[in-house]
């Protein structure tokens, strides 16, 4: 049960590929959640802080 797959390439040049598993990406709702709220949050909490220093 992982959220990240990885993936090595070998060649000339070794890549790296990483991708979200299933389980990985049904966190996707949550995380865009997250950063909805915290767009929401940052310019009152800057505004606030900056008020106080």
């Amino acid at each position: 049960m992982a959220l990240i797959n990885r993936e090595v390439h070998e060649g000339n040049v070794i890549t790296v590929v990483y991708s979200l598993t299933p389980l990985g990406q049904s966190l996707e709702p949550l995380i865009d959640a997250l950063y909805q709220w915290s767009e929401r949050h940052l310019k009152s909490e800057q505004a606030r802080w900056n008020s106080t220093h």
